[in-house]
């Protein structure tokens, strides 16, 4: 059996381990996860349509979309390495994205042609000026994977959104997203957070407990658990990470992949194939038996 957590708190399926030991596996396991759909490695993952969830209200002022300027952040999620290894950074994609003929996958070794409109390369060279300029007046804002782009207009809102169609290898997606200028690092990502949530409902869970309060779940936790019915014992199995400076006991899992991933469950399958099943032939299913 599996127990999944997500990064906001505990989901309702962890409580079903408990009617294991009391009760038929099989229906037990069926109450998990009644509506999940199947993850087969390497198939493209398509939205999959959830009921909206509250989110809790995130500690910032709303930012109209509509305003005549305004900070918007970038985040680049699992893309933020892959530039990082191809020694791009965001206005080259910036580029990529405005192509004349589309890339289909972005690989990070294509030669870029001229753009066709001057007025695009010029809109780049001043969102690239003046996002590197707030970057270096607010050097203590700690920002993982996402860059913030002050006193932004219409038209720059415009070629900013072109990273959100491009697609990568790696699964990743680009998100632009309304924000705060000043902003601590929570801020930001309560800003990124929110926005996600309104769209995208799915990665929001509620705790375990009667208060019941909803997260954003930038990732999950699958808990491999063993139940021995003769000794009426719960056993959970995890893995020794050996890295010298990483030394530690630790639960398959990672962040989610909006790119590839439709829901939570979907992210739970993709991180027990990718760290387990691709190494034992483990598939999903097999997880249940």
């Amino acid at each position: 059996a599996l127990v999944v957590f997500s990064s906001g708190g505990r989901l309702q399926l962890g409580r079903q381990v408990q009617a294991i030991l009391g009760s038929d596996l099989t229906g037990a396991l069926e109450a998990m996860d009644p509506s999940a759909p199947v993850f087969t490695p390497g198939a493209p993952m398509a939205a999959a349509p959830m009921a909206a969830a509250p989110m809790a209200a995130a500690p910032m002022a709303a930012v109209p979309l509509a305003a005549e300027s305004q900070t918007l952040g970038v985040f680049l999620e699992e893309v933020a390495f892959f530039l990082e290894d191809m020694d791009r950074d965001l206005w080259w994609l910036l580029r990529a994205a405005h192509q004349h003929v589309p890339l289909s996958i972005v690989r990070g070794d294509e030669e870029l042609q001229p753009l066709a409109d001057p007025s695009v390369e010029a809109i780049i060279e001043v969102l690239r000026d003046r996002a590197e300029r707030h970057s270096e007046q607010h050097a203590s804002q700690v920002r993982a994977k996402i860059v913030l782009v002050p006193a932004v207009v219409a038209a720059e809102r415009a070629v900013l959104h072109a990273l959100r169609n491009l697609k990568f290898h790696c699964q990743g997606k680009i998100e632009v997203f309304p924000c705060m200028k000043e902003a601590n690092n929570s801020t930001i990502w309560a800003a990124y957070h929110n926005f996600v949530a309104t769209m995208e409902p799915q990665w929001v869970a509620k705790t375990d407990g009667p208060v019941q309060k909803p997260y954003f779940s930038q990732c999950v936790t699958v808990v491999p658990v063993y139940v021995d019915r003769q000794k009426g014992e719960i056993k959970l199995f995890n893995v020794w990470c050996p890295e010298k400076k990483k030394r530690h006991w630790a639960f398959p899992g990672g962040d989610i992949l909006r790119g590839a991933d439709r829901n939570l469950f979907d992210a739970a399958r993709r991180g027990v194939w990718d760290e387990v099943g691709v190494f034992f032939g483990v598939k999903w299913s097999d997880c249940f038996v």
